[in-house]
């Protein structure tokens, strides 16, 4: 389980990393992804 944990907090992180440099915002992220958090 510590292994899945560190990979998850290194991708997130790597994610935002990414999106910052990109100068997005983490709803305009999810928009050009199409991800809705009010779909299953």
């Amino acid at each position: 389980m510590a292994k899945r944990h560190i990979a998850l907090t290194r991708f997130g992180g790597n994610v935002r990393r990414l999106r910052e440099a990109s100068k997005l915002t983490q709803e305009r992220l999810s928009e050009l992804a199409e991800l809705d958090q009010t779909s299953s």
